[in-house]
């Protein structure tokens, strides 16, 4: 090959690479958590259900899957499963089933004016108004979440199966816990990830999600950690399940078939044929920090837990000459602390846990 094809040809390389190099940094980037959620969900799970549960879903994913990040969540902990267990059949002794428990202490189901109407009352209440704005969806997996839409502060609420009684639990876990902690975060000297570095603080988690699951509970009537323990449960046993499996093993704590479809989905997500065994293990951290909180939950300074932002409980004693609690807020229902702690024994009770139980902790 004559020198001038050799130079046409490493342009032409050049030319592709670069153009490659373009496309890959002009890509979206997208979090790990909507890398897995698959794009062909309905038509799985019309499937899934005419074959009466046998055959397991083959799920597609429009974005890469982050195959470092999926390996690190595929190993779920055994733990805290008898826990789990027990608290499960605990609710069912009392109250029959998961479904007669959800009927009778959710109430009613929502229509999408009344979720809007909701979340409008609940900002109104903690003077939000001006901050969040408001997204009804219908293809969240979970009940609701919290997310920035064009800059902006959004909380996320599905449209379908949010209950009357239910709904505050849902805003205290996003609103009053995660996005106070996160614009308390903002005030705070180890805001910057360098600075938390320094200061050798830990994760945040599984802190963050246990003070939302208690949140989420905490004045209700029954305030059961049922979809903690049952989300534990399910990630313990899709790691050995295929999908069909794990929903034939979810019957025994829940009937419906569309619920326990949205739970083995949660734990099969990010796999592609479920046929095989493997789990998405990050729903097992909503139980974990949830009973670390309620074994501290006399120690714990949880006022300054919150306006301390995105911080571990057990970094606290570190933070108090560092913390910047000028400008920082917290939820209403947290303003009384006597009738705070004292709901969280009544989270102890409703859930047959004793000390002795997370003494192991």
């Amino acid at each position: 090959m004559s020198d001038s094809n050799l130079i046409r040809n490493e342009r032409r390389l050049l030319k592709q690479t670069t153009s490659l190099e373009k496309k890959l940094k002009s890509s979206p980037k997208v979090s790990l958590l909507v890398a897995i959620k698959p794009e062909n969900t309905d038509s799985e799970k019309e499937k899934f259900m005419k074959s009466n549960y046998h055959i397991s879903p083959q799920f597609i994913y429009k974005h890469p899957i982050n195959s470092s990040s999926m390996e690190r969540m595929s190993q779920p902990s055994q733990f805290l499963l008898p826990l789990a267990v027990k608290i499960m059949r605990h609710a069912i002794s009392k109250h029959g089933s998961y479904e007669k428990f959800e009927e009778s202490s959710g109430g009613c189901k929502l229509t999408r004016m009344q979720i809007v109407e909701c979340v409008r009352n609940h900002l109104k209440q903690e003077d939000m108004e001006d901050e969040v704005q408001i997204k009804v969806c219908d293809d969240l997996l979970s009940r609701g979440c919290m997310t920035r839409m064009r800059g902006q502060p959004t909380v996320q609420v599905r449209a379908h199966n949010i209950r009357e009684k239910w709904i505050e639990g849902l805003l205290r876990h996003e609103l009053g816990t995660h996005y106070l902690r996160s614009c308390n975060n903002k005030l705070q000297p180890w805001s910057e990830w360098k600075r938390r570095q320094e200061m050798n603080l830990q994760s945040c988690n599984p802190t963050e999600e246990g003070l939302a699951s208690l949140h989420s509970v905490i004045f209700r009537p029954h305030p059961v950690l049922w979809k903690n323990a049952l989300l534990y449960y399910a990630t313990c046993k899709a790691f050995e399940m295929s999908f069909s499996q794990l929903f034939k093993e979810m019957g025994q704590f829940v009937k419906d078939p569309s619920i326990r479809w949205e739970y083995c989905l949660r734990a099969k997500r990010g796999q592609s044929d479920t046929s095989q065994p493997g789990a998405f293990t990050k729903d097992q951290v909503y139980l974990k920090g949830a009973l670390e909180i309620l074994k501290y939950r006399h120690k714990i300074d949880f006022h300054f837990l919150v306006r301390c932002g995105k911080v571990c409980h057990r970094d606290l004693y570190k933070l108090k000459e560092f913390a910047n609690l000028e400008g920082t807020r917290i939820p209403t229902f947290m303003e009384n602390m006597n009738e705070y702690r004292r709901s969280l024994d009544r989270i102890m009770l409703a859930n047959g846990l004793t000390d002795e139980d997370l003494a192991m902790l």
